[in-house]
């Protein structure tokens, strides 16, 4: 009897220690995904060298780690569509750097070229990857690796962690805005890069444009963040009015004609979806203030500045980046020329009438460079993964009622999602990491709705609340 009783002594004691273990895991995990935004957030200039994806990929092991030590990934675990998205995207140029035999790629496009620069060394019979920057695409891997993990780690956090983190979020994006507005005032102080857009608001980053997706996007986050508190769902028409005023006014002061239009439409979705809404009065309070403040940029001299680009739209040099770039698109469509290819593909091909004194760094349209460096299956792992998320969060949000908490944060996400793939048409915002937080926590927060076990999930939070998890737990870290 004495010897039973000592076991189940020791059970129980064994069950205690687990659970004291995870709450700390679930801190641990917090703290280390709370730095690497903070680290993602500084690295908005050129692209990401050695240092900073070396300490990405730190950051990323380290996040796998606890993952695996919390068994996340067991008590909420993602769709399977959603994991073999991931797992897809780490895949593809990891592929690009299998080495294959002289007879498979020379067969490439672009083989010739290859072959006779190697023939100099003596190497042209030697296996040769479908990569033609074999260290770039090895940087994409780690690249690709770091944003898969970041994302798997949102999704698993738990409800209350996953708060925190939005205010995490919110707090950095706040930096940014504030940073920015002292740039805009000074004419351009302080500067984080030698090669920017300087006097403009840029915030921590180099490049007006993704300053401006940025404060679309932390626009749309507003609105899930207003509902964290109670003093400020209390007030939501009126917190969000002002964070729309606030979001409008730093975008025109980028300049940036993408980032004015793109945050004019998250404050238009605000407009019809918070604020227009109830009391007669209140709409005619939202159309007001909506004159008022177009009244208010129509007379400024920044708006003046930004709307005379408008006109200029036809002689913008990205279209002519990318009909300098179809050929390459077309001539690499099959395998693709290796992750982080095109720069320096360009650079060979570029003809002497292109040259000026800056190098094309990027296509300006993600979707074509896509096809450029991966080929027609980087076309179709990047269709795959807007269906899965699209299908994923259609399924989620047909589970609610109008009104659902969890409802509203599946839309915020979705437009944070919209936001990145609207721009990336026309620019390269993914391709910088300090805009992987935003874009992460977009995704985390349409795919969470599908996830058992999280506030997203209406049969998850309905469990969660009967056995007493992270109930009426919201606000910043403790």
């Amino acid at each position: 009897m004495t010897a039973r009783n000592g076991e189940r002594s020791s059970r129980r004691r064994g069950r205690d220690g687990a659970r004291g273990r995870e709450p700390r895991l679930d801190r641990a995990l917090f703290w280390v995904l709370a730095a690497d935004i903070v680290l993602l957030a500084l690295t908005g200039g050129p692209p990401p060298g050695p240092i900073t994806t070396a300490l990405c990929t730190v950051a990323a092991v380290a996040l796998l780690g606890l993952l695996a030590l919390a068994g996340a990934g067991r008590d909420r675990p993602p769709p399977a569509a959603v994991q073999a998205v991931l797992v897809a995207i780490v895949a593809l140029p990891a592929l690009q750097l299998v080495p294959l035999p002289p007879a498979w790629w020379h067969t490439l496009p672009g083989a010739a070229r290859r072959a006779a620069s190697l023939a100099l060394v003596g190497a042209e019979r030697g296996w040769q990857p479908v990569s033609i920057v074999p260290i770039d695409t090895a940087a994409a891997v780690l690249l690709a690796f770091c944003f898969a993990v970041l994302l798997a780690a949102l999704v698993a956090l738990r409800d209350q962690r996953f708060d925190q983190l939005l205010v995490v979020l919110g707090l950095v994006t706040l930096a940014h805005l504030a940073v920015g507005i002292v740039q805009a005032a000074s004419g351009g102080s302080p500067r984080f890069h030698a090669a920017a857009d300087h006097g403009n608001l840029l915030g921590f980053f180099a490049n007006k444009n993704h300053a401006g997706v940025m404060i679309a996007a932390g626009l749309a986050l507003a609105t899930c963040l207003v509902e964290l508190f109670a003093a400020t769902r209390a007030r939501r028409r009126l917190w969000l009015g002002a964070a729309t005023g606030l979001a409008l006014v730093c975008a025109v002061a980028t300049n940036s004609r993408a980032g004015v239009l793109l945050t004019a439409g998250v404050g238009s979705w605000i407009a019809v979806r918070f604020l227009a809404t109830g009391r007669p009065a209140m709409r005619v309070a939202v159309t007001a203030g909506g004159a008022a403040l177009l009244a208010l940029f129509s007379l400024s001299p920044v708006f003046d500045k930004l709307f005379s680009r408008f006109g200029g739209v036809g002689q913008d040099l990205r279209w002519r980046f990318t009909e300098q770039s179809l050929p390459l698109a077309r001539e690499y469509a099959i395998t693709g020329a290796g992750g982080g290819s095109f720069s320096r593909l360009f650079i060979v091909h570029e003809r002497l009438a292109w040259v000026k004194p800056t190098i094309v760094n990027q296509v300006h349209d993600e979707y074509i460079q896509t096809l450029i460096e991966y080929g027609v299956l980087g076309l179709v792992v990047l269709a795959v993964a807007i269906l899965v998320l699209a299908r994923t969060g259609w399924t989620a949000w047909r589970r609610t009622v109008p009104g659902d908490p969890a409802r509203g944060r599946m839309e915020a996400g979705a437009v944070i999602v919209l936001l990145f793939l609207v721009h990336s048409a026309i620019d390269y915002p993914l391709r910088r990491p300090a805009s992987w937080a935003l874009f992460a926590a977009g995704c985390a927060l349409v795919i969470r709705g599908a996830v058992p076990g999280t506030r997203g999930d209406p049969r998850g939070s309905r469990r969660n609340d009967a056995r007493g998890d992270d109930r009426g737990r919201t606000g910043p870290p403790a």
